[in-house]
């Protein structure tokens, strides 16, 4: 896939959330997480580590993914976020981060 301003390839696997307001960040990435195939994968984009983000899924998800720092810069972090198990639905409806 190519972006058409662009001749550089877009990642589909890509979710940057840099841009979404913090209100709507968590459920755009449990959305994704819902629409994850088992051994499927997203690479997520943020300005920061998203610790809270990680205790939800830890909590949310049990054994059910892996958390895999692709780069930690000063002001991008990229994760790769691997379904192991499916799990229920539903989980865009987990309350949005507080900060």
């Amino acid at each position: 896939m190519m972006n058409p301003l662009s001749t550089t390839p877009v990642d589909p696997a890509l979710l940057d959330v840099r841009e979404i307001p913090c209100s709507h960040k968590h459920a755009q990435i449990f959305g994704r997480w819902d629409e994850l195939p088992v051994g499927g994968h997203f690479i997520l984009v943020n300005h920061h580590d998203p610790v809270p983000l990680r205790s939800k899924f830890s909590a949310c998800f049990p054994g059910a993914f892996t958390w895999e720092y692709l780069l930690r810069a000063e002001n991008e972090v990229r994760i790769r976020i691997s379904r192991l198990k499916a799990t229920a639905a539903g989980s865009a409806d987990i309350e949005p981060c507080n900060h």
